[in-house]
């Protein structure tokens, strides 16, 4: 049986015994192995999610406007290239020439149908560009849409074949509290976009095996889905309480609608941070964990 690691450990190992030997700032990865049929289309995981602590990374946002008020929302929002027809017969034609910089692409839904008339909808789809309502890129709130993206912290998500979700959530530089919050924010949108249909897996049943990596790591770190899951119900809790107190914001903006502490470990009283529920009695433990070789089992 293959020992499972507490998230601190897990987050630990990944900048002390991985951080330290290269030479660059590595990402740390998770690896989420859901128990559904991907095969089946109303079985589809996908999502995001923007991650309180950011990814480490910078992003080249597109912007798609029809009016000039939109347009500059996008600009003050910081968008590295906005406009509406104009820049669609630019990339078209092949005179914009930062498009293979871009990282994100926005849109107001007027514009949408330009997109796919001019063809260019069959440029970005293939390169994973094309705005979608899913993932927060296709809005009316194309300010926010491009803050969100600009800020790092943006992470798409898409369960492949195997039932496997990946995504970066940091950097080996990291301070080990923002990558933990990071993977409850991580955890609590997947556990949010779980699949309500017929036949569609029980809450305790749903999240089978959780992994910690590296860029460059030799091997991962198999963590506890249960404790994570009761981090991702307490992320969601502040911050439901955060968005409801004058004032506040929240990160994940709904709350799930099956209580996911029904099963996991019950919430220690008090704990108001993350930082805070690691001083008050999360183990502390590592030991060797294989990645993903295995898909039997639950976690």
């Amino acid at each position: 049986t293959t020992p499972i690691s507490d998230v601190r450990s897990a987050v630990q190992w990944a900048k002390e015994a991985m951080g330290g030997k290269k030479k660059f700032d590595q990402t740390v990865e998770m690896s989420i192995r859901l128990g559904m049929n991907p095969k089946r289309s109303d079985m589809i995981v996908r999502g995001t999610c923007n991650l309180p602590n950011g990814t480490g990374k910078k992003f080249y946002v597109l912007a798609f406007a029809e009016n000039e008020e939109d347009r500059e929302m996008a600009r003050q929002a910081g968008a590295d290239a906005v406009g509406g027809e104009e820049l669609i017969e630019q990339i078209k034609s092949g005179k914009f020439e930062d498009l293979n910089k871009v990282n994100v692409c926005v849109a107001t839904p007027g514009i949408v149908p330009k997109l796919k008339s001019s063809g260019l909808a069959r440029t970005l789809g293939p390169k994973g560009l094309m705005p979608n309502p899913k993932v927060g890129t296709l809005t009316a709130e194309v300010g926010k849409a491009v803050r969100d993206a600009k800020s790092g912290g943006r992470v798409e998500y898409r369960a492949e074949k195997n039932s496997i979700v990946h995504a970066g959530i940091g950097k080996t530089s990291f301070e080990e509290d923002a990558i933990v919050e990071n993977a409850s924010c991580l955890m609590a949108s997947v556990l949010q976009n779980r699949p309500k249909g017929k036949g569609a897996p029980a809450i305790s049943n749903y999240i089978k095996r959780v992994y910690l990596s590296t860029t460059m790591s030799e091997g991962s770190r198999r963590i506890d889905p249960k404790e994570l899951m009761k981090l991702a119900e307490e992320y969601n809790q502040r911050n439901t309480s955060m968005s409801s107190s004058p004032g506040g914001s929240g990160g994940c903006s709904s709350s799930p609608t099956t209580p996911w502490s029904a099963w996991a470990a019950p919430t220690a009283p008090g704990r108001r941070s993350l930082s805070c529920a690691f001083r008050h009695g999360i183990p502390s433990s590592a030991a060797s964990y294989p990645g993903l070789a295995s898909s039997s089992g639950t976690g």
